[in-house]
């Protein structure tokens, strides 16, 4: 067989056993590793890294940094590779630098770690002060190109998971509101549910490998190890969190489409994203960057509460783990004129990659952050200027995307079937006055606080004429001057201030809020015999104008005692005053009612 097997690179054969018993044959498989001899005990040393197999036999540029990487992932703090005699000398006679061999060989690895691993906190792991002690890299004892390296984490193997009240004042934690509810919410699960599955398409990879840290768990699985997970261990935790997580949001006959959808709703809707400033001096000497679980999966899975690092992470293991090949994108951000080192996934979907920012899906205003989609299923040439991929990882070229976003707003679809047995059906891709008033008249049954859309661009501009305004500014002209029916009102929107591409149409996401806002008794009355016409849901909440309020009743009244009057004139639906007000035109206020109908 060994004539068969590569001298220079090291191969994996995985043979399988048949044998009898209880009148039954079995199988059983193992993987078992040829060794190479060619480095002694340097390629004995195996690892799977970005989908090839690795050994500690250095030979090229690639393998140096792919080693440097994995131990990172490991936290290994001293480990000891082989250069060969090629490799070595290439380095040394590349360098113009008057040092020594050993010292361009360091610079080397050190250049290497730091342009390759382009980690959002990677700076913060250095326990020492300068290259040459935060990268101890000297020949070892074995032999001439044999060389130790030693780099210090602060000693950190994990994150910190009870670190919540350090820095509090820096600390901006968003309320999360949904603009439309999350698809596992909306999946029929009656014939579809796997509540006791326990087996996943990541328990069924080539390669096996022990992990102990959930760094160790995500790397694993989108790697395509299968992960056995250290008994007792975070990774054991999150891991059995995960697939209780997928139980729950995933059907059985879900394509991978509506499983990536469910995945990306669940991230969105229930993290938020720490807004925390990371810079050391900010944050008590006793604790690090690498300490905060907002990088890892932790922050997701057992905080609610993380950066892209852990968005991206999560969004990677949970694809995978259903057998959606994910992958993790590490580089650079840029969004208004500034750049930062940020993260976010491919995945494939319907044999095309396309791009996922689970980071960048929310809009937010103040304390509020909005789940929407632009950010769902979109490709490279949408993302060209705002996410530029690390360039020293030949791995994220490997990806390109489709030519065409998935066009999530085109093909997310809602039906209501109205009293007289009529169905319509919507998206939320917006081109016209009625199927805009169609989507919010659904929402408006249906009790949808927020919708997102997708406004086509010339829709938007149609009554403009003034076109450099802000986005948001001409979005609200636009939603102004459709004629809604007077006790519908949309009293706030969200627009994100640029344009984007869906269905190969430009436009632009916006989140919109429905409230029902009543400044006259004519429109009251107009909603209770619609409602009751249609059949709604036995309660309802409403907002009366205080304007209208104070124009039907005396000023000596509170506003609870002007809603119990109002009731009076009515039989067939209750008011109850809850008092929370709204403000709407600038300065008017509204009183929130609940409205409901009696039996």
């Amino acid at each position: 067989m060994e004539k068969y097997l590569s001298k220079t690179s090291p191969t994996a054969i995985k043979v399988a056993a048949i044998y009898e018993g209880d009148n039954n044959l079995y199988v059983k498989d193992n993987s078992i590793i040829y060794y190479h001899t060619y480095s002694g005990i340097y390629g004995n040393s195996l690892y799977l890294f970005d989908g090839q197999l690795n050994d500690y036999y250095i030979s090229s540029q690639s393998e140096l940094e792919n080693i440097l990487y994995y131990n990172f992932i490991n936290r290994d703090t001293e480990y000891t590779i082989r250069l060969s005699e090629e490799f070595a000398t290439s380095i040394i006679n590349s360098s113009d630098k008057n040092e020594s061999d050993i010292n361009k060989i360091r610079r080397k690895i050190t250049e290497s770690f730091s342009n390759y691993i382009n980690e959002t906190a990677v700076l913060y792991f250095y326990k020492y002060n300068n290259e040459e002690e935060a990268f101890a890299c000297n020949k070892a004892s074995s032999g001439e190109f044999d060389y130790t390296i030693k780099i210090g984490y602060y000693d950190v193997d994990e994150c910190l998971i009870d670190i919540d009240d350090f820095n509090t004042s820096t600390i901006t934690q968003a309320e999360q509101i949904d603009s439309i509810k999350p698809y596992y919410e909306v999946y029929d699960y009656s014939n579809d549910s796997r509540t006791n599955n326990t087996y996943f398409a990541s328990d069924n990879n080539y390669f096996q490998v022990n992990v102990t840290t959930s760094e160790q768990l995500y790397w694993a699985v989108e790697n395509n190890y299968t992960p056995i997970c250290t008994p007792n261990s975070r990774a054991e935790l999150i891991y059995n969190k995960a697939k209780t997580i997928l139980n729950e949001i995933i059907g059985s006959n879900m394509s991978d489409y509506e499983k990536a959808l469910s995945i990306y709703d669940y991230i969105c809707s229930t993290t938020t994203y720490d807004k925390r400033s990371f810079n050391q001096q900010l944050i008590l000497p006793s604790f690090k960057t690498t300490h905060i679980p907002s990088f890892y999966l932790e922050g997701v899975f057992l905080k609610g509460l993380a950066v892209c690092d852990g968005f991206s992470k999560a969004f990677s293991l949970l694809c995978n783990m259903e057998g959606i090949d994910c992958v993790r994108i590490v580089g650079t951000a840029v969004q208004n004129a500034s750049s930062e080192n940020h993260a976010w996934n491919k995945v494939k979907i319907n044999d095309e990659w396309y791009i996922v920012d689970t980071t960048w899906a929310e809009l937010s205003s103040g304390l509020t952050e909005r789940l929407t989609h632009k950010y769902f299923l979109i490709t490279d040439e949408m993302t060209k200027n705002s996410h530029i991929p690390n360039k020293y990882r030949n791995k994220f070229l490997n990806y390109p995307t489709s030519s065409t976003a998935f066009d999530f707003y085109s093909n997310y679809t809602l039906s209501h079937t109205y009293s007289d047995d009529s169905t319509k059906t919507f998206d939320l891709f917006i081109n016209s006055d009625q199927e805009f008033i169609d989507l919010i008249d659904y929402c408006f049954l249906n009790k949808c606080e927020y919708i997102e859309v997708f406004m086509e661009r010339y829709y938007v501009l149609s009554i403009s004429t003034n076109q450099s305004k802000p986005t948001y500014t001409l979005v609200g002209n636009k939603i102004n001057s459709i004629d809604l029916p007077s006790y519908q009102i949309l009293s706030c929107y969200y627009a994100n201030n640029d344009y984007s591409c869906q269905n190969n149409v430009s436009g632009c996401v916006v989140v919109i809020k429905i409230e029902s806002i009543l400044t006259s008794t004519n429109q009251l009355n107009v909603l209770v015999n619609y409602l009751l016409e249609e059949q709604v849901e036995n309660s309802y909440q409403i907002y009366l104008s205080k304007t209208y309020l104070d124009q039907i009743f005396t000023s000596n009244l509170t506003y609870q005692n002007k809603i119990e009057n109002l009731q009076n004139n009515y039989k067939n639906i209750d008011l109850e005053y809850i008092g929370t007000t709204t403000t709407y035109n600038s300065t008017l206020k509204a009183y929130l009612v609940k409205l409901t109908f009696l039996n």
